[in-house]
């Protein structure tokens, strides 16, 4: 992935950070999308010598994605890589989940989704090639009590993803998907540290897993760079699972 040009939206933080990190030791420069300024994990990559540049945005805004892959265009010159990490999770019951919070996750995980990638293929058809993973979650393919709109939402991105592969396999475009469980991310620390008991809730959720552990950001950031790499280059339409055994139960 050498002298490739990423795009990573929510990229300041949890996996999306990851992401960029291990992009950029590959020799990829690195466009640091999120909706805070990015500029820090940016200047922390170019110190160890990599290319990266920050770009706030809101991925819900096609005005504000439209101008991220221009600017992006304008600095590398091309786009060969987008990652699709911006993403949200309330944990509610349906039948007292405001409609705002339906809205809230629904824009940022999928239309941000679809925006990102709408943006990017046209820049990829002109280059010839290009790879797309989009970030899900193994919700999106189990249920679970308090996460019924997360988790749809996260299941529109698997299924975006497959009729997408379709669309762009004659371009020479991949699109897959990765579905994360439970990480040590600041999104679950946001789900955990406001509980009664957060060390005791975090221990049910490692017990809930058949490796008996959290992941760490950097294996999600592992699986997603193989989808991006050359060694991936017969896969799309996939949907790789990374959840310590979650949905094997």
């Amino acid at each position: 992935m050498e002298s490739k040009v990423a795009i990573v939206t929510g990229a300041n933080s949890g996996i999306g950070k990851a992401t960029v990190h291990r992009l950029a030791r590959e020799g990829t420069r690195v466009v640091l999308a999120d909706l805070v300024d990015a500029a820090d994990e940016a200047k922390a990559i170019v110190a160890e010598g990599g290319e990266a540049l920050a770009v706030k945005v809101d991925v819900r805004d096609e005005a504000q994605v439209k101008g991220l892959f221009d600017h992006a265009v304008s600095i590398f010159g091309r786009v060969d890589i987008l990652v699709n990490c911006a993403g949200v999770c309330h944990k509610m019951l349906v039948v007292s989940a405001p409609l705002e919070e339906w809205n809230l996750m629904f824009e940022v995980n999928l239309k941000g989704t679809f925006l990102c990638c709408r943006a990017a293929i046209p820049i990829m058809q002109r280059g010839g090639s290009g790879a797309i993973v989009n970030i899900a979650s193994e919700l999106g393919l189990v249920g679970r009590q308090a996460f019924a709109v997360y988790g749809a939402t996260k299941a529109g991105v698997i299924h975006f993803t497959r009729a997408l592969a379709a669309e762009c396999a004659t371009d020479g475009i991949r699109v897959n998907c990765v579905c994360p469980g439970a990480t040590d991310t600041p999104m679950l620390r946001t789900g955990v540290d406001p509980t009664a008991d957060p060390e005791t809730r975090l221990r049910e959720i490692v017990e809930s897993i058949p490796m008996k552990r959290i992941g760490r950001p950097e294996e999600i950031a592992n699986a997603i760079c193989f989808l991006l790499s050359t060694e991936a280059s017969y896969m799309t339409g996939s949907i790789v699972v990374v959840d310590g055994g979650i949905t094997v139960l």
